[in-house]
């Protein structure tokens, strides 16, 4: 197992810091961010996705955006799927929250906004987050599945291809290099699978990771998340063959940065 020394540094902070917090950054939903809020965020988007890979996961705010999906891409199989899921993610948003607000294009006091599509289960494909002003259509109709739209666009913007990325991706034919995205704009999970996770008396159950009972029946265990919130909504928004669909380099697609809903997520459990 191999964890980014930037992030094992941030994991420790979080779980073990206790100091008074000042001055905090506020995380809003996507759709409470006023019109130039959300300008801001793209474009801080665009200026991370434009810098220079720093090769390194120690200091946040040297961090380009390929730099963050190599991070994710290499801790793959020891941040997924267990107990490590949410402190390695929540680690993981707030030094990507260091690397926007180090473009400076964002107001103070604002952070990472979250994308909640479980309260519009029905209709998020059409929420301005899949604009050609923001980023892009959750389906573009390119043979290849790329975005042709937004500020990620086949053209304007190339996926990472460094470190664990490529083989990852798995990718061998088409158009290589675009950032990849086939939702069939199906309905999400809504609201009450969220709550059902969050009704969880435990960490163990929170997380789905309710251990085998000595019987080894499994029929006594309680699985609080039995319809994988957080999955299905990487499925939903990527769609087929979609990096977003990829647990490995999701964070190729900006969508991805939803991921501040899972912080807010054990937040509220916690």
């Amino acid at each position: 197992m191999w964890l980014a020394p930037g992030l094992c540094l941030v994991l420790t902070g979080i779980l073990f810091a206790n100091a008074a917090c000042t001055n905090p950054r506020v995380r809003s939903e996507w759709h409470e961010l006023t019109s130039d809020q959300q300008s801001a965020f793209v474009a801080a988007c665009k200026d991370l996705a434009a810098k220079p890979d720093s090769n390194q996961f120690t200091v946040a705010t040297q961090m380009s955006w390929h730099d963050f999906v190599v991070a994710h891409s290499d801790n793959v199989f020891w941040a997924h799927g267990n107990a490590e899921f949410y402190p390695f993610h929540r680690a993981m948003v707030w030094m990507f929250e260091e690397a926007i607000m180090a473009t400076g294009r964002l107001p103070t006091g604002m952070g990472v906004p979250y994308f909640d599509w479980s309260v519009r289960s029905q209709t998020w494909a059409s929420s301005n987050i899949f604009s050609a002003a923001a980023f892009g259509a959750p389906n573009s109709g390119d043979p290849d599945g790329c975005v042709l739209d937004g500020a990620f666009a086949k053209g304007r913007y190339n996926v990472a291809s460094a470190g664990s990325t490529t083989q990852n991706r798995n990718i061998m034919t088409g158009d290589l290099t675009c950032l990849r995205r086939a939702a069939n704009k199906e309905a999400t999970l809504d609201a009450k699978f969220l709550q059902q996770e969050l009704s969880a008396s435990s960490y163990v159950q929170f997380t789905s990771q309710d251990p085998v009972n000595p019987s080894g029946d499994y029929s006594s265990n309680t699985y609080f998340d039995s319809f994988d919130f957080h999955g299905s909504g990487h499925i939903a928004l990527g769609g087929n063959g979609a990096d977003m669909s990829n647990p490995s380099i999701s964070p190729n697609d900006p969508i991805f940065w939803r991921e501040s809903l899972v912080s807010l997520q054990w937040f509220v459990a916690y």
